[in-house]
């Protein structure tokens, strides 16, 4: 079963931990649920039985099946250096400012999760989860296009479409725990 992990946060006073902290326990339920990982098996685009994973200018995406993108959730193996576990380990930072479209940010072979506070200090906690889950999902390995521009299917890649599960799963009391 899917555990999280909060290894390290950064800028979170007590108000906003505790805040981090509620929304944070509504992920494993959802993880570990029966719900969520047929939805993942039978996630489609575009008519088809597949997350998006188009190219962008500089390169191009490995594609994989739902059943392989549900494995590497659950195994949980971030980048960098971390072994497939099963758990979520989260090293999360809040900047000050925001306000943008951006309401933050993950680099690619970074551990930190970046949150412009602004942003943070409205945001309901199921949306807080799509916004963490979203950026976790580039530590297991998945990217997307830049721009909705570069792929029309962009919404539909796995940070984006599992972000969207999650956070519509939360908080349901109705999900049938996996097996």
């Amino acid at each position: 079963m899917i555990s999280i992990n909060l290894v390290k946060t950064t800028n979170y006073d007590d108000a906003r931990l505790t805040i981090l902290k509620s929304a944070l326990a509504l992920i494993p339920p959802v993880l570990n649920s029966q719900n969520f990982k047929d939805a993942v098996i039978n996630y489609t685009t575009n008519g088809q039985l597949t997350f998006s994973f188009k190219k962008n200018l500089f390169k191009d995406f490995e594609h994989y099946t739902n059943q392989q993108v549900y494995d590497m959730i659950m195994q949980a193996q971030e980048d960098p250096g971390n072994v497939a576990d099963g758990s979520i380990d989260l090293y999360l930072e809040l900047l000050p400012g925001g306000g943008g479209s951006t309401i933050g940010y993950g680099n690619p072979g970074e551990e930190t999760i970046y949150t412009y506070q602004d942003w943070f200090d409205q945001a309901k906690p199921d949306e807080i989860v799509n916004h963490i889950t979203h950026e976790w999902c580039h530590k297991i390995g998945f990217d997307h296009a830049a721009y909705p521009w570069q792929d029309r299917f962009r919404e539909n890649s796995v940070p984006y479409g599992v972000g969207d599960l999650v956070e519509g799963f939360c908080g349901l009391p109705n999900l049938t725990p996996l097996p």
